[in-house]
């Protein structure tokens, strides 16, 4: 048998992005949870912890700990429930040390440190020395790792009278505890934030606001390593501004993020490594209705500033929408940029530098404000592009290409795709169909599971068609979220009928079948399923599914997909329908086709399993149907002739005549023969009574070339 192969090289162009990507991680698990610190690690994995709630609002929730990679792929995500002798806690801050990481957790009652692997599982925490605290000994807690790999925890107790600090050793076991004096109430006014300074041994520094000579201000107040005060600075140039976030810069100065809500405005205000203040720049609020809060601030790897602000309400009893101010290396504003996100209550806790020259920030948001009864928060986080850009959408967002927004582009969105042919809606802004999020207006229409038409638009054209499916290509087995298939057994079968004289070495081309007499369907609408083939002599690139016309309906009225993924030697394939309308039957769908390729010289036989998995079958009102695979195995047996030239003959060729002479020595061992014009397509099976007598009518062709498939 002679085959004649065409093959098709598929190139892929993309251009260069002069950014990195941008992206958001969105954890709606849980309402009323916050994200408190955002960090990066050497291999530029992305850390974030917070949990059910930021002091003082803690709600007892669980701590969650949040592993991403540079591309915002989630990693692994920690869940860790306090200790009955700690008390309601909430992760405040995050630190990469040897070999993992170190979480700081405070609350109402008892601080807490956590050390994770890499990996995400918990080494040990300090609740045999942290128990045994006062209460209300540190209401808000935050650390850093020097070094040698010994740890600091501070913060303010929970009456706003000491500043405490806790010098930890690596395993977790307490050093040494100091206590440094705040004064009286009316003295100090309550620190609102800190921050280590990286790993190094350089100590800590802290900001906040406190009266001077009836003169409210920020301050910076300074500590070694040891713990003990080196200084302490009073920006009083900055009358009514209260400090709220702090870094140490690239020259070991420092950049305080501070507000004054009676002007109303934002502030960025830059030290020397003493605290003397180099400069300060206020800026004003973006909305006349809202008063600013800057909220933390991050010098980019440019030694340009990133300022977080947080938008309050003239009354400033909720959070309205959250702002990144730009600012070159002078505090002068060069942009700003509003974060997309809650439409009502976005909020920034933390924001720092990555090393590409972007930054990333966390905090949360909720679809309502503080007095609504409805109201909840979202922990999430979001990473700017090296550029500085930001997603234009982080929450019920589209990603061209998974249809029915489960988190992942697969077969089931073509299944999506069908159900909703034909809807039309309003057209996205963005009708990108790259894999991000894109903000789009909601459709009138649904799928029936009530997923949006918004999302089975994956094009953003504002019509849902065929051309829906080249985004689900183009973005094939991208995920957002973890998505489980169904992968249990049911009651009607999947699967191919392999031809009792077996397979041949070339091409092969065996039916599919769903359900059977017995097990008859009454209802589908959809199918998808991943074809696997396992044996060393297939050309994983050769194995395709086609579906034909059937019981299912005519192939040029359905919906069909196929990709192939040759390195696994298997292929991704679904069948829907487009008119809204079930069918009903059993038998032959469609077809699988591979090549075995002629590498098993020297060998008798060689196995080959055909194995059904990750099905899914839905009716048209996307109620799952139980199908199950069927594996099919067969031996192939190695051909011992080196060729079949010499037994078999056609003849004449150029054909003259209404026929040609089909000429075997074995004609036995001849079960079919076919002919196809040069596309492929199937144009006559030529009868077993004209195989025999050896005489192939082709008679009422037009003149060409042609091919036979003589199968042996």
């Amino acid at each position: 048998m002679k085959n004649l192969y065409i093959l098709f090289f598929l190139f892929l162009l993309v251009s260069q992005a002069a950014s990195s990507q941008n992206w958001s991680y969105v954890n709606t698990d849980e309402y009323f949870a916050d994200a408190n610190d955002v960090i990066e690690d050497a291999d530029g994995n992305i850390l974030v912890c917070g949990g059910g709630g930021s002091w003082p609002f803690t709600s007892g929730g669980d701590v969650r700990i949040t592993k991403l990679d540079a591309s915002g792929n989630l990693l692994w995500e920690y869940e860790f429930t306090s200790p009955a002798t700690i008390g309601a806690i909430t992760a405040n801050d995050i630190a990469v040390a040897d070999g993992g990481y170190v979480v700081f957790c405070s609350g109402y009652e008892k601080p807490l440190i956590i050390k994770l692997s890499s990996a995400g599982s918990l080494e040990w925490t300090s609740e045999s020395w942290c128990s045994s605290l006062a209460g209300a000994s540190l209401s808000k807690a935050y650390g850093m790792v020097a070094s040698d790999g010994s740890i600091t925890m501070a913060g303010q107790d929970g009456f706003y009278t000491t500043f405490n600090i806790y010098k930890v050793a690596a395993d977790g076991s307490l050093v040494d505890e100091l206590s440094h004096s705040m004064g009286s109430f009316f003295g100090w006014n309550i620190i609102e934030t800190w921050e280590g300074i990286g790993t190094s041994d350089d100590g800590l520094a802290v900001c906040g606001g406190i009266y001077v000579g009836g003169v409210f201000c920020p301050f910076v107040w300074k500590f070694d390593s040891d713990g003990n005060e080196e200084w302490r600075s009073d920006l009083t140039d900055y009358e009514g501004n209260d400090g709220y976030g702090i870094t140490q810069t690239s020259d070991g100065g420092y950049a305080v993020a501070a507000a004054n809500p009676f002007g109303p405005q934002s502030t960025l205000i830059k030290t020397d490594n003493s605290g003397v203040a180099s400069w300060g720049v206020s800026y004003a609020a973006t909305s006349a209705s809202h008063i600013p809060y800057a909220a933390d601030v991050a010098e980019r790897t440019d030694g340009t500033y990133a300022l977080a602000v947080n938008n309050y309400d003239n009354t400033a009893t909720y959070f309205g929408f959250a702002d990144v101010i730009f600012t070159d290396g002078s505090g002068a504003e060069t942009s700003r940029i509003t974060v997309a996100g809650g439409e009502e209550t976005t909020q920034i806790t933390s924001i720092n530098a990555m090393s590409d020259g972007g930054f990333a920030f966390c905090g949360s948001f909720g679809m309502d404000d503080y007095m609504a009864g409805a109201w909840d928060s979202r922990y999430y986080a979001q990473r700017s592009g090296s550029d500085g850009s930001l997603p234009a959408c982080i929450y019920n967002c589209v990603w061209p290409g998974d249809a029915d927004n489960s988190g992942t582009a697969n077969t089931d969105d073509i299944l999506a795709i069908g159900l909703g042919s034909g809807s039309t809606g309003a057209a996205r802004t963005d009708m990108s169909t790259g894999w991000y999020a894109h903000a789009a207006d909601a459709w009138a229409t649904t799928l029936p599971d009530g997923t949006n038409h918004k999302y089975t638009d994956c094009n953003g054209d504002g019509t849902i068609n065929d051309d829906d499916t080249a985004a689900v290509s183009a973005n094939y087995s991208n995920e957002h979220v973890v998505v489980s298939l169904k992968t249990e057994a049911g009651e009607i079968p999947l699967t191919t009928i392999i031809p009792v004289e077996g397979l041949v070495i070339g091409y092969n081309e065996l039916p599919i079948h769903l359900g059977d007499a017995i097990n008859s369907i009454d209802a589908i609408y959809g199918l998808r399923f991943t074809t696997q083939i396992e044996c060393e002599d297939v050309d994983g690139a050769s194995i395709k599914v086609k579906f034909n016309d059937s019981w299912f309906g005519n192939a040029s009225d359905n919906l069909q997909f196929n990709k192939n993924f040759a390195d696994d030697k298997n292929a991704d394939a679904a069948l829907v329908r487009k008119d809204l309308m079930n069918a009903e039957g059993n038998g032959e769908i469609g077809t699988l086709s591979f090549v075995l390729v002629d590498n098993i010289a020297g060998k008798t036989e060689t196995e080959l399993t055909i194995n059904f998995n990750d099905i899914r079958a839905i009716d048209v009102d996307m109620n799952d149907l139980d199908v199950y695979g069927v594996s099919a195995t067969t031996t192939v047996v190695a051909i011992q002739n080196e060729s079949l030239d010499n037994i078999i003959t056609i003849y004449p060729n150029p054909a003259t005549e209404d026929y040609i002479t089909f000429d075997s020595q074995a004609v036995n061992i001849v079960s079919a023969i076919s002919m196809y014009d040069l596309t492929g397509k199937l144009l006559k099976e030529f009868s077993n009574t004209e195989i025999q007598s050896g005489k192939l009518l082709v008679g009422g062709f037009a003149n060409g070339t042609y091919q036979l498939k003589i199968k042996t």
